[in-house]
């Protein structure tokens, strides 16, 4: 983006951050029995 400021960069980055953040949270929380299922299915 041309006319990107440096608050705008570092707020995109910063909700990059949260969705990483958000997926290994669910990752972690998800009983490992279903990831089995699902890979088995």
């Amino acid at each position: 983006m041309p006319n990107a400021t440096a608050r705008s960069v570092k707020l995109k980055h910063r909700k990059r951050l949260k969705k990483l953040r958000q997926k290994r949270a669910e990752l972690r929380n998800a009983p490992k029995k279903r990831k089995r299922r699902k890979s088995l299915a």
